[in-house]
């Protein structure tokens, strides 16, 4: 269970949460049909739930309220938008905007994000080759040898971004999903 203590200012930090931790057991009611059981291994703070967390006066989404289970409660919600939101746009990106071909090369910029994974992932079904860039060795390590991605890089270590993509790509690239602003959208 993740408690949330404090509203948080700037980004989170433990002490504004309380974890608790316990075990359940998981099975689907006796009879039930068309029923999907889902366990999270894990969690992450994208900025939407950040935002969540801090306390807004208007908005499009109400505040959790310290003191209030909020992991439980959007557990639903949260894998409604895992299963939803980033899936629907990298298949809806990837299949009816860039129409990939066996064989293309794509890159993916912030690759390990949850779209960007899953377009990562696509292209591969798709028998792409697929490079994707990532702001972290772990985050790296996780796109070759989790999620299957050809190549990965970290942009942060690359002085140069065009040497980097050329040394990925020396054919050129056929497919750019770009999921970020700033140097490497330019």
């Amino acid at each position: 269970h993740n408690f949330l203590s404090n509203y948080v200012t700037g980004f989170p930090k433990e002490s504004d949460m309380k974890i608790t931790s316990g075990s359940i057991k998981l099975k689907v009611a006796e009879g039930s049909k068309d029923t999907v059981l889902l366990k999270n291994l894990y969690l992450s703070c994208d900025p939407y739930m950040q935002k969540r967390m801090s306390k807004l006066d208007t908005s499009l989404f109400y505040s959790f309220c310290p003191g209030g289970e909020f992991a439980e409660g959007m557990l639903i919600v949260w894998n409604l938008i895992i299963l939803v939101m980033p899936s629907v746009t990298a298949y809806a990106g990837l299949y009816e905007i860039c129409s990939p071909k066996k064989g293309e090369y794509v890159y993916v910029s912030a690759a390990s994000g949850a779209v960007g994974q899953l377009v990562g992932q696509f292209a591969k079904l798709a028998g792409c080759h697929v490079v994707g860039s990532a702001g972290s060795k772990e985050k790296v390590d996780l796109l070759k040898n989790k999620f299957g991605f050809d190549d990965a890089f970290n942009y942060k270590e690359e002085p140069d971004l065009d040497v980097a993509l050329k040394r990925c790509f020396p054919q050129g690239i056929e497919i750019y999903f770009q999921n970020v602003g700033g140097k490497i959208f330019s």
